[in-house]
């Protein structure tokens, strides 16, 4: 039976949708994975991308498929239907999805996305007005998009915080403000919130607009660790090193510390590697501190669920703690790529490389921290998002060097923007090694 050309063209267009959505798929879980370099998606974006060009040349009947489909399409079809709808600037169609956006968690998040990298630069006003209406769903996807793409959004974000009630939301909408240099609004009646994420959303922007008031809040001996990361000197090292308590150590004070960068703290760092629950935080941060090449794999076990145990399994694991093994005699679980958590490895590579360091200097990956070295750490590939969006931080709060950089763009995207940014660490004050905040440095 003979195909019309029509029905040909739907099918095509359907399969790139299918396509984009198994791509869609796979970006996802490659940028939630903390053991995969972040440039991993880069690959299979590129492909989608392709896909999605398909689909624009393939014009009206395109646009007619992913209406059709809109309803009931999976998360990352989703993600294909609203990047064409916004690259083709579709405004019907799309204005009716976001007067009744998905109610699905992992749809809403490929809507979110889809939104954040083709919202047509062209569409800046009414974004802007989206922005500022406050909508709880709609609000912290169009201060993503403001803050990456550089637009005056001050306004905009100040109406959306004064209309926040939800605290997941405030935190959000919170998290954008500073992201660019024309998108500051004003923050400090958040810094002292009973909710933790928005408190310290509020002190973290304070600090990239260089408060002095969130700078104060910011370093109180009991503040978020991650806040002393990002304003304090040695004096927040002392604090942090006292609050290091073996087993007990909070696993975000080990991040401060190695975003912080004193050598002091190796050898604590060293002193909790054995505790297993620590050693990946530990690992991190003396990688992040010395840049020390080194990789090892490892098998990862399975968390054990005695549901799933035979009898005499579960048996050996209440009364030895012994886990279900392989037929080879190894546990159940996953092999990783990853930064070593041995303590020997690493003493043997501190021990070989000692005479690189200065101990009165701040380092980052192995260099003396300044402007151009924080900016390089951002591309590391070992580092993990919610590192790379502290270190984004950092660079703001420390330097006054900003981007429209977000975790959530494609490779290219943030390539991108970490080279727009380039420019801004030549000029920026910055002496190798010593601490700042606001382009000052410390005397602590």
């Amino acid at each position: 039976m003979s195909v019309s050309l029509r029905a040909f063209k739907i099918g095509l267009y359907e399969e790139h949708l299918e396509e984009i959505a198994f791509l869609h798929d796979q970006c996802v879980v490659l940028r939630a994975d903390p053991a995969r370099p972040w440039q991993d998606p880069a690959s299979f974006e590129a492909r989608l991308e392709a896909h999605l060009d398909a689909l624009v040349v393939g014009g009206a009947l395109a646009l007619d498929v992913g209406r059709a489909r809109a309803a009931q399409a999976e998360p990352g079809e989703l993600f294909g239907i609203a990047a064409l709808w916004c690259r083709v600037e579709a405004a019907d169609p799309l204005r009716k999805l976001l007067e009744a956006p998905p109610i699905d968690d992992e749809q809403a998040r490929a809507l979110e996305q889809a939104l954040l990298l083709e919202w047509p630069s062209g569409w800046m006003t009414p974004g802007l007005r989206l922005l500022a209406q406050g909508d709880t769903r709609l609000a912290p996807i169009f201060a993503g998009v403001a803050g990456t793409r550089g637009w005056p959004a001050r306004d905009g974000l100040q109406r959306a915080l004064a209309r926040a009630t939800d605290h997941t939301v405030l935190a959000r909408l919170l998290g954008c403000v500073g992201a660019s240099g024309d998108s500051g609004a004003p923050v400090t009646a958040w810094y002292e919130h009973p909710d933790d994420a928005v408190r310290h959303a509020a002190l973290a922007a304070g600090l990239r607009m260089h408060d002095a008031e969130a700078r104060r809040l910011a370093l109180r001996p009991d503040a978020e660790p991650l806040l002393h990361a990002l304003a304090g000197g040695r004096q927040s090292v002392n604090a942090l090193l006292d609050r290091v308590n073996g087993a007990q150590t909070q696993p975000s004070v080990l991040s401060a510390l190695g975003q912080l960068g004193d050598l002091r703290a190796v050898r604590v760092l060293l002193d909790v590697l054995p505790h297993a629950p620590l050693a990946g935080a530990a690992a991190l941060a003396l990688h992040l501190m010395t840049g020390a090449d080194m990789r090892e794999q490892a098998l990862v076990p399975e968390a054990v669920n005695e549901d799933e145990l035979f009898d005499a399994e579960r048996q050996r694991w209440r009364e030895r703690g012994e886990v279900p093994r392989r037929a080879d005699g190894q546990p159940f679980g996953e092999r990783v790529d990853r930064i070593p958590q041995a303590p020997e490895a690493w003493s043997q590579w501190l021990a070989e490389h000692r005479s690189q360091f200065q101990a009165a200097l701040r380092y980052r990956l192995g260099e003396p921290c300044s402007p151009a070295v924080s900016l390089r750490s951002l591309a590391a590939g070992a580092l993990p998002a919610f590192c790379r969006t502290s270190l984004a931080d950092d660079l703001a709060a420390r330097y006054g060097v900003r981007g429209g950089w977000l975790p959530a763009l494609t490779v290219a995207r943030q390539w991108s923007a970490l080279r727009s940014m380039a420019g801004a660490t030549q000029t920026s004050p910055g002496e190798a090694g010593r601490w700042h905040w606001a382009g000052n440095a410390l005397a602590d």
